[in-house]
């Protein structure tokens, strides 16, 4: 999340949000309780990641600007 420069928030659960140019495009939430399988599905669609292109991410090989890019092609802004 850091490297998309998400903002995050502690609560309950960590809530995560990507501003670009002023407006909030994607938005997850994350629960403090162990679950791998289903947090991983739930923050794949959230973040509208495909399987391979969250991988790409968790390893740090999916920059900033191509995960715009997938954001700009999906129309999410």
């Amino acid at each position: 999340m850091a490297k998309f420069n998400f903002e995050t928030k502690q609560t309950h659960h960590l809530i995560a949000w990507l501003t670009v140019d002023g407006k909030r495009v994607v938005r997850t939430r994350r629960s403090n309780t162990q679950g791998d399988l289903p947090a991983y599905r739930s923050i794949r669609q959230q973040l509208h990641l495909t399987d391979k292109q969250l991988t790409e991410a968790i390893k740090c090989t999916l920059s900033r600007d191509a995960y715009l890019e997938i954001l700009r092609s999906k129309g999410i802004m």
